[in-house]
């Protein structure tokens, strides 16, 4: 499978995420210090009962679920009633859409 990439909603030009469930920085760098982080791809952790990770926008970080923000990006939702439902009831498991 071929990975693709699509902006994170709210995030558009900070964080992509792929169908792969890799999340990547594609902001800008502002400094030295953030070069070395542009098109890194993020750790995904388990803070909560759902695997996540923390995004940063204007110095402010949210924790979002990997399975929300793949969902989001990949699954059509004209009606905005997007449910998601682990099929293995893993909840650990959101690799691929």
């Amino acid at each position: 499978m071929k990975e693709e990439w699509k902006p994170i909603a709210g995030f558009e030009g900070l964080y992509d995420i792929s169908n792969l469930g890799r999340i990547k920085r594609v902001f800008a760098a502002t400094s030295n210090l953030d070069r070395g982080y542009v098109g890194k791809i993020i750790k995904v952790t388990t803070s909560s009962k759902y695997p996540g990770v923390k995004l940063y926008k204007d110095g402010v970080a949210v924790f979002k679920t990997m399975h929300k923000l793949m969902a989001e990006a990949f699954l059509p939702n004209d009606d905005k009633t997007l449910v998601v439902n682990h099929k293995n009831a893993d909840k650990k498991e959101s690799k691929r859409v």
